[in-house]
C-alpha cells in the first residue's frame, strides 16, 4: 500500500497500518517540525519526507492509495480563547485546503482527515463541503486510558464507534519507585473530602457518562486551580494530552497516585505512560536521528509536545479496518474549485472492480473558432467572436476620437468637442477627417 501522510509528526498513521495488519510498500510524509520527524525517521528508516506541505508539489504521487493527514489544531481548538479561528480566513484554513489539494490531485483510492471536536460550527461545516462527507466523532477513551474526543472525516464507508475496552489510567501507569522523602510536596495539595472511588459512582456529579465511557475524575487541586495544577483520580481517565501547558501538570495533567504504604503521591505522567495514553509502543519517542543522520535522544519536554501532537493509534486502526469492507461503488466527492485559466472536473472519482481511480480527462477551455464579420457564433460570448482584425480597427478609432478631442479642447472649439464626444467611436475617423477639412477651409464644421 503506498500512502502519503501530510503533518506526519511521529508517523502515528504508520503504526497504526501495521497495527491494523496493512503492508506498507511506500509512505511520503510531510512534517516540518525537527524533532517528531527525527523520531520518525529512527522508527522507520524507510520513510521518505518531504518537508512542508505548503511547498509540495502532490502530482508526484498520482495514484497512490490513502492519504493521511491532521493538520494542527492550534487555530480551531476551543482552548484558544485569544487567536482562534471560525471563518475561513486564516492558517488553520490554509493548512487544511492543502489536505484537500491532495485529494484531488493524488486521487486516492481512501482519505481519513482528523482535527479537534471543539471547533466552531462554521469550521466544521466547510471542511465538510470541501471533503464531501459528515464527520464521526469517536472519544478515544474507548480505546485507551485518555480522554480524547476528535473528529474524523474519511471516504471509507461503515465506519462505527470502537468498543469499549474500559483502560483506565491505573492499567498505563508505571511500577512507583519513591522514597518516603518525595512524598513531602503532597502536602500542599488540597484534596476532595469524598475518595475517587465514590466520586467515580455518583453520577449527579457530572464526572462520567453513566453505563458509557469515562472521563477524568478530579478529586483536587493546587495552588489556585487551574489547568495544570488540577489534580484527577487514577481511577478515571487521563485529560487530554496536548503539544503545551502551564503549571506542574504540564500539558499531561497531575494525579494522585496511591502507593503501597496507603500514602499517596501526587505527580505528572511520565513520558511512557503518556507514550500508553496515546497507543504507542514504550520509549517510541525516547531517540531519534536528525537531518545530519546521527543518532539523538529526544528530550522529555519534546517528547511530551511529539505525544501530544499525535493520533490515537488504536482509533485510527478501527477505521483503518474498513479498507477491506470498501465497496467498489463508493466514491469521493469533493467540492471543486474553479479559476480563470482551467475547468476542474466536480465530477466524483470512482473505483473500479479492483478499488482503483477511474481516470477522468480535465476539461480544459478552448479558444472560441474564427467567425466572419457577418456571422457570429452565439454560443461564445461577444467579446470571442469579434476577428481580430475588427479588434484591432476598433482601437483605432477610438484613439482617433481621442486626439480628435484634444486637439479641439485644446483649439478652444468647446462646440466642435462637444459634437465629436457625443459620436460613436466606430465614426471616429469619419468626424476626424471632417474636422481636418474645416480647419484648412473656412473654419465651419459641415
Amino acid at each position: 500500500m503506498r500512502i502519503v501522510s501530510l503533518y506526519d509528526g511521529i508517523s502515528c498513521g504508520r503504526v497504526a497500518l501495521e497495527r491494523a495488519g496493512f503492508a506498507v510498500s511506500r509512505y511520503e510524509a510531510f512534517e516540518i517540525d525537527k524533532y517528531p520527524r527525527s523520531i520518525s525517521r529512527y522508527q522507520y528508516p524507510d520513510i521518505t519526507h518531504h518537508g512542508d506541505v505548503l511547498d509540495a508539489d502532490f502530482n508526484l504521487f498520482k495514484g497512490y492509495d490513502l492519504i493521511l493527514g491532521g493538520s494542527p489544531c492550534t487555530w480551531w481548538s476551543g482552548g484558544n480563547t485569544v487567536s482562534r479561528e471560525v471563518d475561513k480566513d486564516g492558517m488553520g484554513w490554509k493548512l487544511f485546503m492543502r489536505f484537500v489539494d491532495a485529494v484531488r490531485e493524488v486521487q486516492p483510492k481512501h482519505f481519513i482527515y482528523e482535527n479537534v471536536a471543539s471547533m466552531s460550527a462554521n469550521i466544521k461545516a466547510y471542511i465538510s463541503e470541501e471533503l464531501g462527507c459528515e464527520p464521526i466523532l469517536i472519544n478515544s477513551a474507548l480505546v485507551s486510558a485518555q480522554q480524547r474526543k476528535r473528529l474524523y472525516w474519511t471516504n471509507l464507508p461503515n465506519v462505527d464507534q470502537p468498543e469499549d475496552k474500559g483502560i483506565l489510567l491505573k492499567d498505563i501507569l508505571e511500577p512507583e519507585q519513591i522514597a518516603l522523602r518525595d512524598k513531602s510536596h503532597t502536602l500542599c495539595a488540597q484534596l476532595y473530602k469524598a475518595n475517587s472511588n465514590s466520586l467515580i459512582k455518583r453520577k449527579s456529579h457530572g464526572l462520567i457518562a453513566a453505563k458509557k465511557v469515562g472521563t477524568p475524575v478530579r478529586v483536587g487541586t493546587i495552588g489556585k486551580g487551574g489547568q495544570g495544577s488540577r489534580i484527577y483520580s487514577v481511577h478515571g481517565k487521563t485529560v487530554t494530552l496536548t503539544a503545551q501547558g502551564g503549571g506542574p501538570g504540564g500539558s499531561v495533567g497531575l494525579y494522585k497516585i496511591d502507593l503501597p504504604d496507603g500514602d499517596y503521591h501526587i505527580r505528572k505522567l511520565s513520558t511512557i505512560e503518556a507514550e500508553r495514553a496515546q497507543n504507542l509502543p514504550d520509549n517510541y519517542t525516547a531517540l531519534g536521528i536528525d537531518d545530519s543522520g546521527k543518532e539523538v535522544k529526544i528530550s522529555n519536554s519534546q517528547r511530551y509536545r511529539s505525544v501530544g501532537n499525535g493520533w490515537s493509534i488504536d482509533v485510527i486502526a478501527h477505521i483503518l479496518k474498513n479498507l477491506e469492507e470498501i465497496s467498489n461503488e463508493f466514491c469521493i466527492q469533493p467540492k471543486v474549485r474553479h479559476d480563470r485559466t482551467e475547468h476542474k472536473s466536480n465530477r466524483p472519482i470512482k473505483l473500479d472492480r479492483d478499488r482503483k481511480v477511474i481516470p477522468q480527462s480535465i476539461p480544459v477551455r478552448q479558444a472560441p473558432p474564427q467567425q466572419s464579420k457577418n456571422r457570429r457564433d452565439r454560443s461564445f460570448p461577444r467579446r470571442y467572436n469579434r476577428p481580430p482584425d475588427c479588434q484591432h480597427a476598433t482601437a483605432a478609432r477610438r484613439s482617433a476620437a481621442q486626439s480628435v478631442r484634444s486637439e479641439s479642447q485644446h483649439r478652444g472649439d468647446r462646440e466642435t468637442a462637444r459634437k465629436i464626444a457625443a459620436i460613436r467611436p466606430r465614426r471616429a475617423a469619419k468626424w476626424s477627417s471632417a474636422l481636418r477639412l474645416c480647419n484648412q477651409g473656412d473654419g465651419q464644421l459641415l
